[in-house]
């Protein structure tokens, strides 16, 4: 099961978001359920957009990002609604929802990356454990961001998750005015280390191009078909991103 919403306008003045995740080519020959998981929610002060994926080497990756997802937006409800707790607690809170939600698992068989961006009126808050990508597209090429591992190849199977020892100093967390902003990008390593080194960008690009003046239902159906269709030899991942216009 994926977890999934969009909608075409949500509050923070969003103009559009969707989201989109297809089981990779390994997984469906195997047999294997697709272990990424994908939300994406109106929360009281804004909107958030997560991504998770399973870690492969675990029997219930699947349950392990869809819970990862959940404990996330619960965690920034959590986080909106009380002033006394620190986005460092915020951090914590995800890793204490999402073990308190594995009642029927043990969580070092569900390990799974957590990315999110927290989009209000004037900020957008972009976090990070494990790989993946979170791109922003600058309305001026020098402000776009990208937060991604550069790994070399021996270390391309190790990522941070949500059992990782030191979990909290694993994070990657950054802040940023959003004005500065068109959209952004979340996704999945199955899509982000295909790209290749300095296209993250253009990637972002296109995909914004593509999307502009299209419905969110017919972006949606184009994203599934080209994900599906991946021109990358050999990438046999799980693929899923969250695609927002700011």
């Amino acid at each position: 099961m994926r977890l999934k919403i969009w909608q075409a306008s949500m509050n923070a003045n969003i103009r559009q978001v969707w989201g989109v995740s297809v089981r990779g080519t390994a997984h469906a020959y195997y047999g294997l359920p697709n272990q990424d998981a994908f939300l994406i929610r109106k929360t009281q002060n804004g909107v958030t957009a997560v991504v998770a994926d399973g870690l492969g080497s675990k029997p219930y990756a699947d349950v392990g990002a869809q819970q990862a997802c959940r404990a996330a937006v619960r965690a920034i409800k959590t986080f909106e609604n009380r002033s006394d707790i620190a986005f460092s607690d915020l951090l914590m809170l995800i890793q204490s929802y999402w073990i308190s939600a594995l009642t029927a698992y043990p969580a070092s068989k569900c390990s799974a990356t957590c990315l999110f961006l927290y989009v209000t009126d004037t900020e957008i808050t972009a976090a990070r454990l494990g790989d993946g990508m979170i791109c922003l597209l600058g309305k001026n090429v020098t402000d776009s961001v990208l937060l991604t591992d550069e790994k070399d190849d021996s270390f391309v199977n190790a990522t941070d998750c949500l059992t990782s020892e030191n979990m909290l100093s694993k994070w990657e967390v950054k802040k940023y005015e959003r004005s500065l902003f068109t959209s952004a990008v979340i996704c999945t390593d199955g899509i982000a280390s295909d790209l290749q080194d300095g296209a993250h960008r253009d990637f972002v690009q296109e995909l914004t191009t593509q999307s502009l003046h299209k419905s969110v239902y017919k972006n949606r159906s184009d994203a599934k078909k080209w994900l599906t269709a991946w021109p990358v030899t050999g990438s046999g991942d799980d693929k899923t991103l969250i695609f927002m216009e700011l």
